[in-house]
């Protein structure tokens, strides 16, 4: 009689990854790895052996749950896959994975004291929490959502018709605007932020200067070297008769402009402020939101992946699927 064994199929080698789980652990489904970080290295350290299980390739396989990242995931060169034994980094089949750069804020209170700056029409609906702390430092961040929505930060944006600049001096890289209708020459950490046709530049404001009925700004670098030696889209172009806001360009002339980033202008719902003088976190909720329920989230990382590579030898033969990337921060305009 003659029995013909089932044939094995070879299967991609498995690494399973969990919120739950420890790098001290093997890696297998039952057993998972705590981290994306670890789940490559043990990934990159069975390429570098050559592992006869790899032959059909390498699967990190995520299960459901939040990865937060303290630093980007690196995939050099050395990670590589090949046509027939490929990298993939996936989630668990019907499961969500989220790889998130951000960290939750928590034990938000209403403030009943009275907040040095913060508008009348605001007193008694903002709440406050603390800025979380790195090594007693509080962290220096510039978005913030709450329940998954992109929270505004306080600006004048919102607060009527954009006044526009009258002056730009790129010598001495000064610019000049009409007096703010709000009092803002002792608010800290201001921001101005100037609409330039397609581009939008944010400046960290050095000084604020009252003459007449002007006021004269400078600001810190780098951004002020790079504002001014733009040279398109300029923040003022009426230079040409072409180009003048009342002939064929309307949208030419003097750029419109909004100041953000002080706990002055936190006069709307749905806006937030830092001061980080006091260490606090202020936000006045949407009439639908319980701050004592929400999910409120910070960016801090700015990079959730990083591939290094060259010309010579380059990353390759390495895919996601079905993993959600959450929450990376723009601090450009911080430094």
């Amino acid at each position: 009689m003659l029995s013909l064994a089932n044939p094995i199929i070879a299967q991609p080698y498995e690494i399973w990854v969990s919120p739950n789980g420890s790098d001290r652990n093997p890696g297998t489904k039952d057993k998972p790895m705590g981290t994306l970080t670890m789940s490559v290295r043990k990934a990159r350290e069975l390429r570098r052996l050559n592992d006869p299980r790899i032959s059909e390739g390498i699967h990190i396989i995520l299960k459901d749950g939040i990865y937060p990242q303290y630093e980007p995931l690196y995939l050099r060169a050395e990670d590589s896959g090949t046509k027939t034994s490929p990298t993939v980094l996936r989630a668990e089949k019907d499961s969500k994975a989220i790889v998130s750069g951000g960290i939750r804020v928590s034990n938000w209170k209403k403030v009943t004291s009275n907040i040095p700056g913060l508008p009348a029409n605001a007193r008694g609906k903002v709440w406050a929490t603390e800025i979380p702390s790195t090594w007693d430092e509080p962290i220096n961040f510039r978005e913030l959502w709450i329940d998954g929505r992109k929270a505004q930060k306080a600006s004048s944006f919102n607060d009527g018709p954009l006044d526009r600049l009258i002056k730009s001096d790129s010598i001495k890289e000064e610019l000049w605007i009409p007096v703010p209708g709000i009092a803002l020459e002792n608010a800290s950490q201001l921001e101005f932020n100037i609409i330039q046709w397609w581009t939008l530049a944010t400046l960290r404001i050095r000084s604020f200067e009252k003459i007449g009925d002007q006021v004269r700004l400078t600001f810190l670098q780098p951004e002020s070297r790079v504002e001014f030696e733009h040279p398109w889209p300029m923040p003022i172009d009426d230079s040409m008769d072409i180009y003048r806001a009342d002939t064929r360009y309307p949208f030419c002339g003097n750029s419109p402009f909004y100041f953000s980033n002080a706990i002055e202008l936190l006069n709307q719902p749905g806006e937030w402020c830092r001061d980080i003088k006091t260490g606090k976190l202020y936000y006045w909720p949407l009439e639908d939101e319980d701050m004592n329920k929400a999910e409120v989230v910070i960016p801090v990382l700015e990079n959730l992946v990083h591939l290094e590579g060259s010309m010579d030898t380059p990353v390759h033969n390495i895919s996601f699927e079905n993993i959600e990337f959450h929450y990376t921060a723009w601090m450009r305009p911080s430094y």
